[in-house]
C-alpha cells in the first residue's frame, strides 16, 4: 500500500474518533476560534521594507517584551566587507556557521556548531536576554537557513528570529533600493550571555542514527526530503563527490524512501536569490512529496546547506515539523566498507554501513568508476614532455634569460601609489603596468583592485596536460592560454606586470610562476604581499572597485618574444626529474612538502578525493621535508603576507 492512500487511511480514522471529542469540547466550551495555527505562531520572515525600518528607526519593544535588535549578515568576510546591511554584524560563514565534529562513528564536516562556537558569536554581537536576532544573506538563503537553524538547535525561539526573505544584493539593495554600507559597525559592548541559558531543541537535527531508523520504517507521517540535483538524487556517479578532503563519498544514490524536491523548487521563480514562494505554493510543494501539517519533514543535500531551504519553509514560515540531517550525503554515501574496491571509511562488518539495499537505493560506488588514467601509457620512454613540447612550441632560439635585480614583493601602499599616480618609467626602462587581480571572475566583479584586469583561477591559471604516461589537472598553461591572456590585457614589450590574489597567495604565486615559466624575468613582475581583501583594504585602507575596467587596446606580445631558458628546466620540475631526485642522496637538492602533516604522513583519505584528483596511495615523495605552506605567512594566516626575508631563510 502506498504512503498517500495509508496516510488517508489513518487520518480517516483519527477523523472518526476525534470528532465526537471535538463536538463535546465545542458545547462544553461555548466557543470557537476563527483563526489558524499558524496566524497566531511567531512570524519569522520579514520583508526588507520591515528589516531596513528598523535600520532606520530602531526595533522598540514588541509585543513579547524584547527591546534590543541585533542584525547578523550571514556571509564571508570578505564579502561582508565589500557591502552589508547598515548597522549589521558579520556571522562568518567560514568560522561562525559550521565545524567539523564526530559522531561517534566518524567525523564530519560542516556539522553544526558547537556551544563554544555560539556564545562566542552571541557575547561578541551584544546578544543578551532581550535580543532579537534578524539573519540576513547574500547570493542565496541557504546560508542564512543554516544560521537559522543553528539558532534553533541551540534553543533560540522562534518569536526571537527573524529571517529576510531574500538575499541582501538582490533583495534588500536590488528589488527594494535600500542602501548596503561598508563603513565598519563599532562593536558593541560584548554580552556575558551563553546557550547555556537556554534549552537546546536536538529535535530539530537527525543524527546518523536516526536517519537509519528513518529509512528502514515505513512511519507515513515521517518524510525524508532530498534537496539535491535530479542527478545526484539518482546516484550518477561522481556528482556528489567532492574535491576537498572530508567531502569524498564512496558511493551515490539516496537515503531509501526520501522524497525529491530540489532546493531552488522552494524559491519564487525557481532562483536562489529571490525569496521564498507564499504559503499556499509551499504547501503544494510539499503535498506532492506526501507531507501535511501534521507529518515531520527530514531534509538533507550534499553538505546540508541547500536541505536549510526546506527546513525554513517548514519551520519558519509553515510552522511544521522539521529536521535537517547535517552529516548529509558526505556523512551517509562515506558509511561503506573500507574495502580499496570501494573506498569507504568503515570495517567493512560495521553496523553502521549504509551502503545496502535497505538504508540506500540507486547506489553507484564512485571509486569503482574512477579510472582518471585509464588512457595512460605506463612503458613511455620520457615523463617529461610539458617541458619538452613547450621549449620547442616556439621554433626560434632567443637569448638567454634576464637575471638583473629587482624586487619582485610590493607593499600595498607601493601598488596603491602606481594605482593613483601611475608607474612612469622604471630603471630597466619600463614604462608601463598592467595589474592582474588573480581571482574567479565573479569574486574579481565583487571587488578588484582599481584598473585592474581578471585573471582568472579557473580558465587562465591552469589546464590539463600529459606528461608522457597520462593527462594530469592543474598544470601550467600552454603558449596560447599565455598569449590568450597577455594579449587580452594589453601586456606588451614595454609592461610590468603586478599580481594580486584574493583569500590567499596561492593562486597568485601560481601565476607568478606561470609567467616565470614562459620567460618573464623578474624585472617584469611584481607580487603584492598579502591579499586585496586582508591587506589592501583592510589592513591599508585602500578602496577596492566594482567598476569593470575598460579593456584595452589588445597586444600582439607573444611568450614566443621573451627570453625563455631553453637549455634546462630552470622552474617546472616534471615527474620524470621527480624520480630521478627521490632516487637520488643529493644534499644540494630539497624536495619540500607543502602539505599538512596529515597529508605528510599518508593518513589514509587525506589527499584522495575523486575524478582526476583521486589517488591510490598517501605517503610523501622519498626524502621530502615538511614544511607546511602557512607556515612561511606571517602568523601563519594564508592571507597574511609572507614572512621576512631572515625568517624565510630560517624556515
Amino acid at each position: 500500500m502506498n504512503l498517500p492512500v495509508l496516510k488517508k487511511r489513518f487520518l480517516a480514522f483519527l477523523t472518526v474518533l476525534t470528532v465526537p471529542l471535538a463536538l463535546m469540547l465545542l458545547y462544553s466550551c461555548s466557543g470557537s476560534s476563527s483563526y489558524s495555527t499558524r496566524s497566531t505562531a511567531p512570524q519569522v520572515m520579514i520583508n526588507a521594507a520591515t528589516l531596513n525600518n528598523w535600520v532606520t528607526n530602531g526595533y522598540g519593544t514588541d509585543a513579547n517584551g524584547y527591546n534590543k535588535l541585533v542584525i547578523l549578515d550571514v556571509d564571508s568576510a570578505s564579502s561582508y566587507g565589500a557591502g552589508h546591511i547598515p548597522g549589521s554584524y558579520n556571522l562568518d560563514t567560514g568560522s561562525d556557521l559550521q565545524t567539523a565534529r564526530s559522531n561517534g562513528v566518524v567525523s564530519t564536516v560542516s556539522q553544526v556548531p558547537t556551544k563554544e562556537m555560539m556564545d562566542s558569536l552571541i557575547q561578541r554581537t551584544g546578544i543578551d536576554e532581550h535580543t532579537v536576532v534578524a539573519l540576513v544573506g547574500n547570493g542565496t538563503m541557504m546560508n542564512v537557513g543554516r544560521a537559522y537553524f543553528n539558532f534553533r538547535y541551540w534553543g533560540f525561539p522562534k518569536e526571537r528570529l527573524k529571517v529576510m526573505d531574500g538575499t541582501k544584493s538582490a533583495t534588500y539593495q536590488g528589488d527594494y533600493g535600500y542602501s548596503l554600507t561598508t563603513a565598519a559597525t563599532p562593536d558593541p559592548t560584548p554580552s556575558t550571555y551563553s546557550v547555556s541559558s537556554l534549552t537546546p531543541d536536538v529535535s530539530v537535527r537527525a543524527s546518523l542514527e536516526d536517519m537509519i531508523g528513518y529509512a528502514q520504517d515505513s512511519d507515513p507521517f515521517t518524510v525524508i526530503i532530498d534537496a539535491r540535483s535530479d542527478d545526484e538524487y539518482n546516484g550518477v556517479a561522481r556528482k556528489t563527490t567532492g574535491s576537498t578532503s572530508g567531502t569524498y563519498v564512496a558511493f551515490e544514490g539516496h537515503v531509501k524512501t526520501a522524497e525529491h524536491l530540489e532546493y531552488v523548487e522552494l524559491h519564487q521563480g525557481d532562483n536562489r536569490a529571490n525569496p521564498l514562494r507564499p504559503e499556499n505554493e509551499l504547501i503544494a510543494a510539499m503535498a506532492a512529496i506526501n507531507l501535511d501539517e501534521d507529518g515531520t519533514g527530514i531534509s538533507y543535500c550534499r553538505t546540508s546547506w541547500r536541505a536549510a531551504i526546506h527546513f525554513l519553509a517548514l519551520d519558519a514560515v509553515l510552522g511544521w515539523k522539521a529536521q535537517i540531517y547535517d552529516g548529509a550525503w558526505i556523512q551517509w554515501g562515506q558509511m561503506a566498507s573500507n574495502d580499496p574496491a570501494i573506498g569507504g571509511a568503515l570495517d567493512p562488518s560495521s553496523p553502521w554501513r549504509t551502503d545496502n539495499s535497505a538504508l540506500s537505493e540507486d547506489i553507484t560506488y564512485n571509486k569503482a568508476d574512477v579510472l582518471p588514467m585509464d588512457d595512460a601509457d605506463p612503458f613511455v620512454s620520457h615523463a617529461n614532455w610539458i617541458n619538452e613540447y613547450d621549449k620547442a612550441i616556439c621554433g626560434t632560439t632567443p637569448a638567454a634569460p634576464l637575471d638583473r635585480p629587482v624586487d619582485v614583493m610590493v607593499s600595498a601602499a607601493t601598488l596603491n601609489g602606481w594605482v593613483e599616480g601611475g608607474y612612469g618609467t622604471d630603471s630597466y626602462g619600463y614604462s608601463k603596468l598592467v595589474i592582474l587581480d588573480v581571482d574567479s571572475a565573479s569574486s574579481y566583479a565583487g571587488g578588484h583592485i582599481p584598473g585592474s584586469y581578471n585573471l582568472d583561477t579557473g580558465s587562465d591559471l591552469q589546464t590539463t596536460r600529459s606528461n608522457g604516461i597520462g593527462d594530469t589537472v592543474s598544470q601550467v598553461p600552454t603558449k596560447e592560454m599565455m598569449d590568450g591572456l597577455i594579449q587580452r590585457t594589453g601586456i606588451d614589450a614595454q609592461t610590468v606586470v603586478a599580481f594580486v590574489g584574493n583569500g590567499t597567495m596561492m593562486n597568485v604565486g601560481r601565476a607568478y610562476f606561470n609567467f616565470r615559466y614562459w620567460g618573464f624575468p623578474k624585472e617584469r613582475l611584481r607580487v603584492m604581499n598579502g591579499t586585496k581583501n586582508a591587506t589592501y583594504r583592510d589592513a591599508a585602507g585602500y578602496s577596492l572597485s566594482t567598476t569593470a575596467t575598460p579593456m584595452p587596446t589588445p597586444s600582439t606580445f607573444s611568450v614566443c618574444s621573451l627570453p625563455q631558458d631553453t637549455s634546462v628546466d630552470g622552474f617546472r620540475a616534471s615527474f620524470e626529474e621527480m624520480l630521478a631526485v627521490s632516487a637520488d642522496n643529493n644534499p644540494a637538492t630539497v624536495v619540500v612538502d607543502a602539505r599538512s602533516a596529515n597529508e605528510y604522513d599518508g593518513v589514509v583519505g587525506s589527499t584522495s578525493v575523486s575524478g582526476q584528483n583521486y589517488v591510490a596511495f598517501e605517503g610523501h615523495v622519498r626524502t621530502a621535508e615538511h614544511l607546511e605552506y602557512v607556515e612561511l605567512h606571517q602568523g601563519g594566516n594564508r592571507a597574511n603576507p609572507l614572512l621576512s626575508a631572515g625568517e624565510l631563510q630560517a624556515a
